[in-house]
Parts: structure tokens; sequence; C-alpha cells
């Protein structure tokens, strides 16, 4: 996705909006599921075809997807959730 110009302009003038917190927030939540079920993936394909060594995979999805998290945690000590 394509940072759209209003979000460019605002943090350049060191603003951040709700909506910019939200599809961020969005955006990491997906990235977040997205290694996940990739590692998930690669697991599963690693028990059926026990000839492939795909560890350095799992590990660089399970890295990625803890630091998904670790940005999502920072996102959130911006604004305290409703929800």
């Amino acid at each position: 996705m394509k940072t759209p110009k209003e979000y460019r302009d605002n943090l350049l003038n060191h603003i951040i909006t709700k909506q910019m917190l939200v599809d961020c927030l969005y955006s990491v939540n997906k990235r977040a599921k997205n290694y996940r079920d990739k590692e998930r993936e690669q697991r599963a394909y690693s028990r059926c075809h026990r000839y492939v060594d795909n560890s350095a995979f799992i590990d660089g999805a399970r890295e990625k997807k803890l630091e998904m998290y670790r940005m999502k945690d920072i996102l959130l000590q911006i604004l305290t959730p409703i929800c």
C-alpha cells in the first residue's frame, strides 16, 4: 500500500490522527497474521516432508511476527483502546 499524501504531510508536521493510527494498527495486525500463518504452514510442511529443512524460514517468520507484535504494542501505547 502506498502511503497517502495526507498521511505523509501529517507525519512531516509531527501530527498523528486517529485514522492514521487505526490504519497502522490494521496493517500491523494483518502483517502479524500473515507471518503467523506462514510459520504454521511451514511447520506443517516440515512434518509431512521430513527431508526438507526449512527451520531458517520458520525462525524468520517467527521473528517478523514478534516484531509486528512489538510494533502493535508501541502503537497501542499512544492511545488507550476502548474495546
